[in-house]
């Protein structure tokens, strides 16, 4: 090996930032009380990052901060003055999510660096090296690619790749779930997240479980392949974990960075050290192949390791059958069957039988309910503080400045007009389109709606057909999306929705191509759409998790801005068929709230069963200069004349029943 590879840990907490330091992580990544993808872990103060940068730089380690989330319009000030904050301290990199703020630190922080988040859903080189011309000095890959695509990324790019090693998995693919945000908008993309794929859940089979609860990564077995192909950062999760779980998962890879060569005995040492992570079962997800191990339906998804079941409850004292040994004091989670409680305590062993243990809990705990092993006592390792006691000699935040004026001209743009656009997800509908009258019809870009078009006829010009590219795109999707953009465009059809960076890098070398930034690149700010106007996109689709007031406040040019008023949106994207895993399709949870599943060749999708709708606001919208709307009746099994019914509320400006509103009236959450 010519490099030494980064071993980067995660610091959601003072003492999980000196477990990471303790035990040899090379650096740490942690984030502020905002614009992180972990706004509820504890996190840290101005004056505590500025503390840490300055003692980490004298032991040579290094320091990432998250700002890993979406920004909106009015956050814009707010993020300018951290970056100048940043650059004062001399942090190593920022951990970035969003198009806008890497085009404003390229314009006005050149100096910072920049590290692309999973969130971005890079998954391909063409996608890495995008970013890499835009600024980045490193991409953090999706965490559902295989090796070989890994590898495959490697070898076409020059930039820095960081690939997640242990840790919580997300059933989505990276960056492209909307699940927790749907219901009250708390937004994986803000920080949010409320888990909603980990879940108790009922499939109209009369099947119940967690279906979607993903075990957590463990590639321990795999590093030395990717110390090998040239993987410069191994990244372990765990902003939420606490700091024994950081120290023993550090001190295993730490074990086996330094040891690799020995390859046999250095993964069997650090296999030993995380028999004491006290996490889920493990998984190496698709690193290998697609399947289905990395779904554990039958268990909560509980963090720890399972310990026992209540036997016997009575005025919140309940005695527990042990599973593994415990001690007194030892600090377990107790999770509802259920799946509406959870509460941790502390246990104490029955004295008469080793076996069984008490412990005090609500009495709304119930018999059979599990119990969780988190901590153990008397196991707290002492480790050197990085955070001295005193921070008077550290700044707070540095004041408050404008944002310098951009007289930022936009070349006005006519190839679109005014009106209702359409989507539907198979060609074949498109007959049931013409009681709405749309401008255009906007069409996945799939194998059977390309050859739909290129076969026959239809009601429409080519001119009024648009597709509509799906945000997953990896390195094996380039030929065929060329090859087939060559084929359509010697029939003149010519305008695509993108919803990948790559897609940017890819359109760059086809001509006469016009492009619409779709929904899925996350223009929640004016310096995002700038971002894309710079780079050949001519509109864009404002992200469907947007609100009202963001959006009337971001759009630099209404005529540019297309608004979603009716969709099914797709609430979360698994690389993987669950066809062989589920047959049910359609699903429920505790409170009623009902969900499609959606299996193709490659992918599951899930849909709620109540669309999101804002048709009687299009009246509003239009007096407000937004002028463009999409109706998406992808997957809605719509017949002709519930496209007639739909369109005749909309010109009455009358909502459809048993609809939702999204995000649209009360925006993200903040708590």
């Amino acid at each position: 090996m010519s490099y030494k590879i980064e071993l980067v840990a995660p610091a959601g907490s003072p003492d999980a930032l000196d477990a990471a330091i303790g035990e040899g992580a090379d650096a740490v990544y942690l984030g502020l009380k905002d614009f992180n993808a972990r706004l509820r872990a504890k996190n840290f103060s101005y004056k505590q990052l500025e503390a840490i940068v300055y003692n980490l730089h004298k032991i040579k380690k290094r320091v990432y901060l998250t700002l890993n989330t979406v920004i909106e319009e009015k956050e814009l000030k707010s993020v300018y003055n951290l970056l100048k904050y940043l650059k004062t301290i001399e942090i190593d990199a920022v951990i970035i999510q969003d198009l806008g703020l890497l085009r404003m630190i390229n314009l006005y922080y050149p100096d910072l660096r920049i590290h692309c988040s999973t969130q971005m859903n890079i998954s391909s080189y063409k996608g890495a090296n995008f970013l890499s011309k835009n600024g980045a000095k490193r991409v953090i890959l999706g965490r559902e690619l295989t090796f070989s695509e890994i590898k495959k990324i490697r070898e076409n790019t020059s930039i820095e790749l960081e690939v997640f090693v242990h840790g919580a998995l997300c059933v989505s693919v990276s960056g492209l779930c909307l699940f927790s945000s749907y219901f009250g908008g708390r937004s994986a993309n803000k920080g949010r997240c409320t888990q909603s794929c980990r879940r108790l859940y009922t499939g109209d089979d009369r099947s119940s479980g967690y279906f979607f609860s993903t075990k957590d990564l463990m590639l321990i077995k795999k590093i030395p392949d990717l110390i090998e192909i040239g993987i410069n950062s191994l990244k372990i999760e765990g902003r939420m974990k606490n700091a024994r779980y950081v120290g023993t998962v550090v001190r295993a890879y730490r074990y086996l960075i330094d040891n690799y060569q020995n390859r046999d005995h250095a993964i069997n040492k650090s296999l030993e050290i995380l028999e004491n992570d006290l996490a889920r079962d493990k998984t190496i997800f698709y690193f290998d192949d697609f399947n289905m191990d990395f779904i554990n339906d039958k268990d909560s998804g509980e963090i720890g390791k399972l310990a026992g079941e209540i036997i016997s409850i009575e005025n919140g004292r309940a005695k527990a059958k042990s599973f593994i040994k415990l001690e007194n004091n030892d600090i377990v989670r107790v999770h509802s069957n259920k799946d509406n409680f959870r509460e941790s305590t502390k246990v104490t062993i029955d004295d008469n039988n080793p076996d069984f243990f008490i412990l005090h809990v609500n009495n709304q705990f119930e018999i059979g309910d599990r119990i969780y092993l988190i901590e153990k006592s008397g196991e707290k390792i002492k480790y050197k503080r990085v955070i001295p006691n005193n921070l008077s000699n550290f700044k707070r935040h540095p004041g408050i400045n404008e944002i310098p004026f951009e007289n930022f001209k936009i070349k006005k743009e006519n190839f679109l007009k005014d009106g209702i656009y359409v989507k539907i997800d198979d060609a074949e509908d498109i007959y049931n389109t013409l009681s709405i009258k749309p401008q255009k019809i906007i069409v996945d870009f799939n194998k059977k709606n390309i050859d739909y078009f290129i076969n026959n006829k239809t009601p429409y010009k080519a001119n009024e057909i648009i597709f509509y590219l799906s945000p997953l795109y990896y390195d094996k999707d380039e030929n065929f999306i060329i090859e087939n953009i060559d084929k359509l465009s010697q029939l003149n059809f010519d305008i695509y929705i993108i919803n990948n960076v790559a897609h940017i890098n890819l359109f760059k070398k086809i001509e006469n191509i016009k492009l619409i930034g779709g929904e899925y690149l996350y223009t929640f700010n004016s310096f995002a759409i700038k971002f894309l106007y710079e780079n050949g996109i001519s509109y864009f689709i404002s992200p469907l998790e947007n609100n009202k007031k963001n959006i009337f406040s971001s759009a630099l040019d209404k005529n540019l801005c297309f608004i979603t008023i009716f969709s099914f949106p797709l609430l979360f994207k698994i690389r993987t068929n669950l066809r062989e895993k589920y047959k049910f399709n359609y699903f429920f949870d505790s409170r009623n709230n009902g969900f499609y599943l959606i299996n193709n060749e490659e992918f599951s999708f899930v849909i709620p069963e109540h669309p999101f709708s804002i048709i009687d606001k299009v009246s509003e919208l239009k007096k407000s200069g937004f002028n463009k709307f999409i109706i998406d009746l992808s997957y809605s099994k719509f017949k002709k004349g519930d496209y007639k019914r739909l369109f005749s509320f909309i010109e009455k400006s009358i909502n459809l029943p048993n609809t939702t509103r999204f995000n649209w009236k009360d925006g993200f959450k903040k708590e």
